[in-house]
């Protein structure tokens, strides 16, 4: 698979263990290992990964666009250099992003 988009959702951590964190939440799903008994052999893998809401970013609630657990990919997934708005962020706590749509019951 190329250039997949997977969202990951993560318990609560702190800044410095988000790649950890998404790296454990991908791991079972990473063929690029020994099957355990009784999976069958996948030829395919991760070749890397990085976070990269790339035209999918949520919208930041105003006033917390500086909060340091919002999550900003610094390069594209070609490794270019990325430069997100305040405004827009690849993740974070969800009580820090804006509701964009809401549905409701009749």
């Amino acid at each position: 698979m190329a250039k997949e988009r997977v969202t990951v959702c993560v318990p609560p951590c702190a800044p410095e263990d988000v790649h950890r964190a998404i790296g454990a939440a991908m791991a079972p799903y990473d063929y690029n290992r020994d099957p355990a008994p009784g999976e069958p052999e996948v030829e395919t893998w991760w070749d890397y990964w990085r976070i990269d809401g790339r035209g999918c970013e949520f919208p930041v609630l105003a006033g917390h666009e500086d909060d340091p657990r919002l999550l900003r990919g610094s390069e594209t997934l070609s490794g270019e250099p990325r430069d997100v708005p305040l405004s827009l962020c690849d993740g974070g706590p969800r009580g820090l992003r804006r509701v964009v749509a809401q549905w409701s019951a009749p």
